[in-house]
């Protein structure tokens, strides 16, 4: 059933402290030789111990990443629920999105699922934890993690009073996995078959090496 779109719409760090001399380079050096046993409070960000550093340098010396979350529905049927990218109408996705500033993942997929369709999930339990997704960080992206969690069953009522964001979706559509199969790409089908698996052993999934996206041949 594919319906148009209706709406408006850190850790205390110890390593072995290095000596000056280990971090100077290795041939002789007279322009670095007098700052030889200054003490590291003397000695410029880039050269101290990272147990030294200035809360912000420090930081600076970490990877970064993007972390986002989705929440997969079903109809009563368990047939998924995916969404249509207005991006690229080839791409179905959970509805979802990525964490803001001051925010942590469960109230960041409430937003994103009452944004993108219309439907208000309770604050209230936290639902099971569905998978855990690694994405490298490739090109000039960083790496995100994902996390997935259950929101359950819907009933022909709500899919039928879902309401899209037309900004970021076109269509939403329930189909078997049977069906999502011949339509998404390899990661994103890996993902969903994750979910579905969660759900009916009750135990999370950890997805760190997807497939690699379809590419036109």
């Amino acid at each position: 059933m594919t319906t148009p779109s209706t709406g408006a719409r850190v850790t205390d760090l110890k390593p072995t402290d290095p000596t000056v001399a280990e971090l100077a380079p290795a041939g002789p050096a007279p322009a670095e030789l007098p700052r030889v046993g200054l003490p590291s409070a003397e000695l410029p960000p880039a050269e101290l111990p990272l147990a030294d550093l200035p809360l912000a340098d420090f930081l600076r010396t970490l990877p970064h990443g993007i972390l986002f979350a989705a929440v997969h529905f079903t109809d009563r049927q368990g047939r998924p629920l995916l969404l249509e990218s207005v991006y690229d109408p080839e791409v179905w996705q959970f509805a979802g999105g990525n964490l803001e500033f001051g925010s942590e993942p469960w109230e960041c997929a409430r937003r994103e699922v009452l944004e993108e369709t219309g439907l208000t999930l309770p604050q209230h339990p936290t639902p099971p934890l569905l998978a855990l997704l690694f994405v490298a960080a490739s090109g000039e992206w960083p790496f995100k993690v994902g996390v997935v969690f259950d929101g359950g069953e819907l009933t022909e009522a709500q899919l039928g009073a879902l309401v899209l964001d037309p900004a970021e979706h076109s269509a939403f559509a329930v189909h078997s996995l049977e069906h999502w199969r011949t339509v998404l790409a390899p990661n994103r089908l890996a993902l969903l078959e994750a979910v579905t698996a969660a759900r009916a052993t009750g135990r999370a999934a950890y997805l760190h090496q997807l497939p690699a996206p379809r590419t036109e041949g």
